[in-house]
């Protein structure tokens, strides 16, 4: 969920929630009450460290914006070799060399 809007600390309406969410809260003001408190501010900031950055890489790094072809398994196959070419893309960059597991001889 997004959140409907930022809440400054400086503002001095930090003080958590208490009780059971009221039944006619929208969502919106669900997601202001889970922001206010310490545990829902936590789990919103995983938002950061989750897969949004990879995604939004892969789409401005790679040019991604559409897939070129039709029916989900296609389109799920082109989206595994995208990622894939990320990671190698990230293991290439951090210096991380691989050497043959067999040697052919």
């Amino acid at each position: 969920m997004i959140p409907p809007d930022k809440i400054s600390t400086a503002s001095g309406e930090m003080h958590p929630p208490r009780g059971r969410i009221p039944k006619n809260f929208t969502l919106k003001d669900r997601m202001r009450r889970k922001l206010r408190t310490k545990k829902g501010r936590e789990r919103y900031k995983l938002r950061q460290t989750s897969v949004e950055p990879v995604l939004g890489q892969i789409k401005e790094g790679r040019g991604l914006r559409r897939f070129l072809l039709r029916r989900l398994a296609k389109v799920r196959s082109s989206w595994r070799f995208e990622c894939a070419v990320h990671n190698l893309i990230k293991l290439f960059r951090a210096g991380i060399r691989f050497r043959p597991a067999f040697s052919g001889t």
